[in-house]
């Protein structure tokens, strides 16, 4: 019976290994800028699909950056805010297990661990 009693606890522990989606809070003012731009046709982004996996936000944060010549500079100001706050603090793998092509750009001063890949769309 113990033998059955560890079984079972190692199947639960071993499913606790395999990736969870992690969604950005509904609040989150990232949402804001992503409903601002789709308004403006730069990304194609729908509001009443709430919350966005943290993957998902990254990916809409890298088109936006596709297009920065069509951002006012306080667009440009939050891109980089939420570049920073919300790419870089995510594990690199949640950005780049989305992409089958890649190029990946360090960000200086960091660890090789923290890296952007940036789509070719």
């Amino acid at each position: 019976m113990s033998l059955m009693r560890i079984f079972v606890v190692a199947v639960m522990l071993v499913g606790g290994l395999f990736a969870q989606t992690v969604f950005t809070r509904v609040d989150h003012p990232v949402y804001g800028l992503l409903s601002r731009l789709d308004a403006r046709q730069i990304i194609d982004f729908n509001s009443e699909v709430l919350p966005l996996s943290r993957m998902e936000v990254a990916q809409l944060l890298l088109r936006i950056e596709d297009s920065r010549d069509k951002l006012n500079p306080l667009e440009l100001q939050e891109l980089r805010f939420f570049r920073e706050e919300l790419l870089w603090n995510w594990r690199s793998h949640e950005v780049t297990e989305s992409q089958s092509h890649r190029v990946t750009k360090s960000r200086p001063g960091k660890s090789q661990s923290h890296r952007v890949t940036k789509s070719l769309l």
